[in-house]
């Protein structure tokens, strides 16, 4: 299995990061981890830092292709 790199996501005002896919929650976890992301995503256009917001769309769509895959 091909490892899958994040960089840096704040959530909770904690910085994590999600080196490869032993890293990634639980499946049971992902869809929260998703929503919290998206949220942070959310915040980070509004207050216009779209830098930010770019790295975590992507990151989101990494954690969906996550949740898909099984």
């Amino acid at each position: 299995m091909a490892s899958l790199r994040l960089p840096f996501i704040n959530i909770r005002e904690k910085e994590v990061e999600i080196q490869d896919t032993k890293h990634i929650p639980p499946r049971s976890e992902l869809p929260n981890l998703i929503i919290q992301v998206e949220t942070e995503m959310h915040e980070a256009a509004e207050q216009l830092d779209f830098e930010r917001a770019i790295v975590l769309r992507e990151k989101l769509k990494k954690l969906n292709t996550e949740l898909e895959k099984e």
